[in-house]
């Protein structure tokens, strides 16, 4: 069994051929659920009185993070699918989830547990029966354990196939006090925003479904048509409204053709303009007062010595009192709480008390209180955004003063609600995109009213809530072991450790992940994965990662698995019938980890049914009190477990450690430890500096004059879908898009082949001459494979430097360069 590039020949006709679901696969090319009149649609007709009907959903990682839809089954086949119809502003299913049927008889099926003979990426393999490969993993981690300690094997888990079986792992996990790898994709702006606006029923903003009563929407470094197409209804529906549509970005993407105004950037500058923004608007006198001094942290007073807010023990008040069992961590929360001991701000009388006590707090000034030197955050951040002259922010973003003062009146004239997608997340410095947006909305007032705020792609969306599968994934009387994040594999592995931990990871499982298709620095990936002596993958597919395995175990489809899909990102609990059973000899990510844990000594602890699990995530207090239970799970296939009518961020309070909007961060602090100096002082305000390389001052830029960016395609989320042939016929191998400018002093036109290169990597590919894209940079679109590359590997380019403060993936933060092949 071996890979090697995708083939030509493998196109949804001759994929009909040999399937066994022609009669719903062949719906795909008029819609799912048409039938044609007359004798055919007779026939039609009878034949469905024959089909069952099971509920279940999409499981991709994407906008919409698993679409609930009905799946139709004859003769042992799934043959056909629709979409759910229950509130109608979320019914749907894109075109992806359209081809689940495809990728559940897919070619690239892995049927059977199988063992590397070759060189791991050779893809040469061996049958193996599942006992066997069970007593493999087992026996070797008991060894690697016993030699190496508890934490020389490690889990990691993506997003992946879903549904809350899939968190049984855990379990095992616990049990065996592993470590773990998460996927730390889009962290610089899943970490940072709740930072500032705490997390709420859709996590971090408002939900899409308010931008009806936004006057102005920016689309900021997002392009919702593609990578939230299930959602930009809302944003055309406003439009339709009178509500104008204004889109910032480095490339004319598809949501740019719909605007009623483009602002090309330079890459990484987006925290800049931001900037920019606040000073005009502080400049004309537009901030909106009354609200930075009711709901925004600006009156209270920061102690000069510390960086920590003055609170009322500061000046001899009565401390709270914790109980004497209480932890430390529960003591210093205790200690820290707004309510518990309040923050100070100076009335406007002279007058110093707790902010709910004085009724005309000042937000500006620096004073001495008992000794204690103070100034007010906002006099902080006046300061902070002085460090930039106006000259320098126009030269550095590209945009002109007149443009961004017009984006200033569009911005304070009406209701504006920010769209911010994941293209600033890309970069190193792609924290301080996200927080000076957020500053920039709280100065003008932006916030706490519908029409008003930010809304994230991906971030922003109804949680389906009430789910709670703990009781199994977190045993009591277990310790799980650390964790170590995806960019820190290699130091883990090869380098010197991460700060004060120096494991020796000898085994990873991965499941639900293709880990190497999704990785900055690809190649120094490869080196760490090649140092372990045992990778083990659980994969529905042969993905990139399960090529570079040493045991490869099959994992059912979800319409051949019982779960439930209850996700971030969708407002439905969901049940997910088995609709047929696995097929070859693939088995459910649930009884995968049963027999791991069973193989590990665990015998009496993993033997829980699928029902039980199930039955239990629903067993809890949030659960009845939103109505869910499992019976009514059964009975109604489907359960709201959201507010019903939209949601409005922070409307009925935050859940900050302020109980405000924040723009100064007390205590900020890395979320890894990794042994690099820290400023505290620098972290806690809204600032911004260059890429770490992708900048052109950057030393590499006389070699490497482009700047490498991926977009999100609507035919793939991350490397799911990537081999479904009716996608890969509509859009069937990656190029590059390269601006006019640069094709034509590079002599490149579209359909020639080019090699994209820089120090780290290259990758050879079509190329496609595309007047939208900014010049200086070249865009690849996201979630390509290493076989459907010409040659090379476009994460090959990429570097595996992050930020201090959160090691979010920074796959846009690197310098390039093209070159005609041939």
């Amino acid at each position: 069994m071996s890979e090697g590039r995708v083939p030509s020949e493998l196109t949804r006709r001759s994929f009909l051929k040999t399937t066994a679901v022609v009669a719903g696969t062949a719906a795909l090319a008029g819609g799912y659920g048409c039938i044609r009149a007359g004798a055919d649609g007779q026939r039609a007709a009878e034949s469905r009185a024959e089909e069952a009907v099971f509920a279940s959903s999409c499981a991709g990682n994407c906008h919409g993070w698993g679409c609930p839809m009905d799946i139709f089954v004859r003769d042992g086949n799934v043959v056909n699918m629709r979409k759910y119809k229950g509130v109608p502003w979320r019914e749907h299913v894109c075109v992806k989830g359209y081809t689940n049927i495809e990728r559940m008889y897919s070619t690239y099926r892995v049927k059977y547990p199988l063992r590397r003979v070759g060189a791991r990426g050779a893809g040469e393999w061996e049958q193996i029966g599942w006992d066997e490969a069970i007593d493999e993993i087992t026996t070797k981690w008991k060894t690697y354990q016993d030699e190496s300690g508890k934490d020389s094997i490690f889990f990691s888990k993506g997003t992946g196939n879903g549904g809350i079986t899939c968190d049984y792992a855990e379990r095992l996990r616990s049990f065996m006090g592993a470590g773990t790898m998460g996927a730390s994709y889009d962290f610089n702006g899943f970490m940072t925003v709740p930072k500032y606006i705490g997390s709420g029923a859709c996590y971090a903003g408002n939900a899409f479904k308010e931008l009806a009563n936004a006057d102005t929407i920016i689309a900021w470094a997002a392009n919702p048509s593609e990578a939230g197409m299930i959602d930009f209804h809302h944003i055309t529906e406003a439009q339709e409204n009178g509500a104008q549509l204004i889109v910032i970005d480095p490339i004319f993407t598809t949501t740019a053709s719909k605007a009623d105004r483009f602002i090309s950037i330079r890459p990484g500058t987006d925290a800049l303009l931001a900037i920019g923004m606040m000073q005009i608007i502080l400049r004309d006198e537009l901030q909106n007062t009354p609200f930075l001094t009711e709901k925004t942290v600006a009156p209270f007073l920061v102690k000069e010595k510390d960086g920590r807010y003055l609170r009322l023990s500061d000046l001899g008040e009565e401390t709270p009192v914790t109980s004497p069992d209480a932890d430390a961590d529960a003591a210093q929360a205790a200690a820290s709480s707004p309510a518990s001991d309040p923050i100070c701000v100076r009335g406007a009388d002279g007058s110093t008390g707790a902010a709910d006590t004085i009724s005309d707090p000042l937000i500006e000034g620096s004073f001495t209180i008992e000794g204690i030197k103070v100034t007010t955050a906002y006099s902080l951040l006046l300061e902070r955004l002085n460090e930039h002259t106006f000259e320098q922010i126009v030269e550095r973003t590209g945009v002109s003063l007149e443009t961004i003062e017009w984006l200033v009146q569009q911005f304070v004239a009406g209701r504006t609600t920010v769209v911010a997608g994941f293209g600033m997340d890309h970069y190193v410095n792609g924290i301080t995109g996200y927080g000076n947006i957020l500053t920039l909305l709280q100065i003008t007032g932006q916030f706490l009213e519908s029409g008003r705020g930010i809304s994230v792609v991906d971030m922003s969306l109804p949680m389906s809530l009430g789910t709670d599968t703990s009781f199994y994934t977190a045993p009591a009387d277990t310790k799980p072991g650390p964790g170590v994040w995806p960019p820190y594999f290699y130091d883990a592995v090869l380098g010197d450790g991460i700060g004060d931990y120096q494991p020796q990871i000898r085994s990873i499982y991965f499941y639900c992940h293709n880990m190497l298709g999704n990785m900055t620095e690809r190649k120094k990936t490869l080196e760490a994965l090649e140092a372990l002596d045992l990778v083990v993958v659980s994969d529905i597919w042969m993905s990139e990662t399960a090529n570079y395995a040493d045991i490869v175990l099959p994992v059912a489809f979800i319409f051949e698995v019982e779960s439930i899909q209850a996700s971030f990102g969708n407002p439905y609990i969901r049940l997910q019938e088995q609709a047929v059973p696995p097929q070859f000899e693939s088995k459910s990510d649930f009884d995968i980890i049963t027999l791991l844990g069973r193989g590990m000594g665990f015998e009496g602890e993993f033997q829980a049914t699928v029902e039980e699990y199930l039955e239990n995530s629903l067993d809890n207090d949030l659960a009845r009190g939103l109505g869910v239970s499992w019976e009514g799970l059964k009975e109604e296939k489907r359960l709201w477990a959201n507010p019903p009518n939209g949601f409005v961020h922070g409307l009925n309070g935050l859940s900050t450690p302020t109980g405000r909007l924040q723009f100064y961060l007390e205590d900020n602090a890395p979320l890894v430890q990794a042994g690099k100096p820290w400023d505290a002082k620098r972290e806690s305000l809204p600032y911004w500096e260059p890429p770490n390389e992708a900048w052109y001052e950057n030393e590499k830029f006389g070699q490497f004059p482009l700047v490498f960016m991926s977009e999100r395609s609507k035919f793939k989320t991350h490397t799911m879908f990537t081999y479904t042939p009716t996608l890969l016929e509509i859009d069937p191998e990656p190029y590059i898009k390269v601006s006019s400018t640069d094709a034509e002093s590079r002599g490149i036109k579209t359909g020639d082949t080019v090699r994209v290169f820089n120090d780290r990597g290259y990758v050879v590919i079509k190329a496609v001459v595309n007047p939208g894209v900014r010049p200086g940079v070249i865009v690849i679109d996201h979630g390509w494979q290493q076989n459907q590359f010409i040659e090379g590997h476009y994460s090959d380019l990429s570097s595996r430097t992050v930020s201090i403060a959160l090691p979010g993936p920074a796959w846009f933060d690197c310098l390039c360069q093209v070159e005609k092949v041939g």
